[in-house]
């Protein structure tokens, strides 16, 4: 193979050093691997910088250490590995600076949209950072996220004319990139498609106690939406999971509710009795509880807008956040003897990664003015877990939260909303209704909640995260298996917190700063040898084809059981009793 990785983003150093290791792997073993890295093109600003939580608007002096970092992190992967490294700078033309100025001066806030350049939809395209960061309807909505937007139309114009140069130069058969969405990432992706090259899209997997020691391969723009439409995956879910991954089941949900993971936005579970968490909710001590799980409205904007969600069915049919809110209130006053809860994702106010309020927050609140008494709303502000709110739950109601796995896999029945908008897992995993059919959702709902605890949900739910969180990625260890609990980092003793003290705050992060840099520049330096890992991710790149549809090579981790329900069950039981589960 003859692999371009276009990897601009050292300063990202857990992700990029696995995007390092992979592409030494790759070239020992015999393919030709080219990185183009950035030597400063986009320092006015760039995802290494919106990581770090500094705006374009930050000072010079700030965005110059970051840069310096990002660089020197970047020249430390590239002295030590096989694969060979060019920079975007040697190929940019004195004229191309002027041609994207010109560009962007014909950019205003009402024709953003309609820059369209070799026919790619450059306008679009160049939002996605900008309306995650901001939470917004579009980039014109403050000057903070339009002058921010006008930085990364400028940087994904800037690729668009130097990668071809590089293609037509290095002629490759793989594009690799890891999250093909960045705006400049974007503009890679899309050339490599408009020739013909295998696009590789990589991110670090979603097994989170091992989140950057492994990897998903995926071959399109939304291929990781397609496991519920996999072929390879649903056909997997009927072989048993092996005891590893029972563990390594068990391992993921506990790293759920310690909630430590900057992508895992609930709060800590297990810190509140039961009886508290009904008390908070104001609910009543015999009713039946239906949780309701609000999604986060504007992952998905962002990622429609640039032509990145996987549909199954014409956007107008499917169901909006607005639409499920309403439903859901409509189904508590016409159930008077139910209380309904209506969690709201922790990502529409500010959490332990942002600090923006989404402008969508309002627009439920104001959904929410007229509700029956047996409506009650779960707000992030209230800092109760999701495995708490749980453990008073009898039914969930999903629409198309990632969450509704959650319920499933501690045996909780969940109904489906809308089950074509569902990317997260298959539907099928639990109950289903169409959309806009109050009378069937209330039979559903009843029928859950006669059905009560089933085993057979969290068996299916079990495998389904053996599945895709352990077999489908390429994991560089075994780390998968936790028999007890994690225990919490100890505190400082109070003489480390008497020397802390003594010593300026100015020195003391200049020190870390240098320490941090200097492991950083560690984890560079790669094995000399093909390790299993890479040999595995190689294979799974020679098997990708076009998409959109993902079906990756599966590997069960370990011997599968005969039959897994009974340790599956006895690992739950284990699980709960630790959560404070009850009945």
């Amino acid at each position: 193979m003859r692999i371009l990785w276009f990897g601009v983003n050292a300063g990202l150093v857990p992700a990029f050093t696995l995007e390092s290791h992979l592409a030494n792997g790759l070239a020992l073993s015999g393919d030709q691997v080219l990185r183009v890295a950035c030597d400063g093109i986009f320092s006015d600003y760039c995802p290494v910088m919106q990581a770090q939580q500094f705006g374009p608007g930050a000072p010079k002096s700030q965005k110059k250490t970051a840069c310096r970092k990002c660089k020197t992190i970047s020249q430390a992967a590239s002295s030590a590995s096989a694969y060979q490294t060019t920079s975007l700078e040697n190929y940019l033309l004195p004229e191309d600076h002027a041609a994207v100025a010109e560009l962007i001066d014909q950019v205003t806030h009402e024709n953003w949209h309609e820059l369209e350049v070799a026919d790619i939809p450059v306008g679009r395209y160049a939002t996605y950072l900008v309306m995650l960061r901001y939470k917004v309807s579009d980039v014109t909505a403050s000057k903070e996220a339009w002058d921010e937007y006008l930085i990364d139309l400028r940087n994904a114009l800037l690729t668009l004319r130097v990668v071809p140069r590089i293609v037509d130069e290095f002629r490759p058969t793989h594009a690799m990139v890891y999250n093909p969405l960045y705006p400049t990432n974007r503009m890679f992706v899309e050339t490599a498609k408009h020739l013909g090259i295998q696009v590789v899209s990589i991110t670090v997997g979603n097994y989170i106690p091992n989140r950057y020691r492994c990897l998903a391969i995926y071959p399109h723009i939304s291929a990781s939406q397609t496991a519920r439409d996999s072929r390879s995956v649903i056909e997997a879910l009927h072989q048993p999971c092996s005891r590893e991954e029972i563990s390594g089941v068990v391992n993921q949900i506990r790293a759920l509710t310690e909630a430590r993971d900057p992508w895992v936005y609930s709060s800590v579970s297990g810190e509140i009795s039961t009886d508290a968490v009904k008390e908070l909710l104001n609910l009543r001590p015999a009713a039946p509880a239906v949780l309701a799980l609000v999604a986060s409205p504007d992952e998905t904007r962002s990622s429609a807008l640039v032509d990145a969600e996987y549909e199954r069915s014409s956007s107008h049919q499917v169901s909006d956040v607005p639409e499920f809110v309403q439903a859901t209130v409509d189904l508590a006053k016409r159930n008077p003897d139910l209380d309904v809860i209506l969690r709201l994702h922790p990502r529409l106010a500010p959490n332990k990664r942002e600090r923006t309020t989404s402008p969508d927050l309002a627009l439920i609140m104001d959904l929410l003015t007229d509700t029956p008494p047996n409506l009650h709303i779960n707000k992030p502000s209230d800092r109760i877990g999701l495995y708490d709110v749980m453990r008073v739950t009898s039914v969930g109601l999903n629409q198309s939260s990632s969450a509704g796995l959650e319920l499933l896999t501690m045996g909780i029945p969940v109904v489906h909303y809308d089950p074509i908008r569902l990317n997260a897992y298959p539907p099928e995993l639990g109950l289903s209704v169409e959309p806009r059919d109050p009378e069937s959702l209330d039979r559903v709902v009843r029928l859950a909640l006669t059905h009560g605890f089933d085993s057979s949900f969290s068996v299916r739910a079990f495998r389904w995260h053996a599945v895709t969180l352990l077999r489908c990625l390429v994991h560089r260890d075994s780390q998968y298996v936790q028999t007890e609990p994690s225990q919490q980092e100890p505190s400082p003793t109070r003489t480390v917190v008497r020397v802390k003290k003594l010593v300026p705050e100015t020195v003391r992060a200049r020190a870390a700063g240098w320490l941090a840099l200097r492991q950083d520049k560690r984890q560079m330096h790669p094995q000399p040898v093909v390790e299993p890992w890479v040999k595995e991710a190689r294979e799974r790149i020679q098997m990708l084809d076009g998409g959109p549809l993902w079906n990756p090579i599966v590997r069960p981790r370990g011997v599968p059981l005969a039959d897994d329900s009974a340790e599956v069950l006895a690992a739950l039981d284990a699980l709960k009793a630790e959560l404070g589960f009850t009945g």
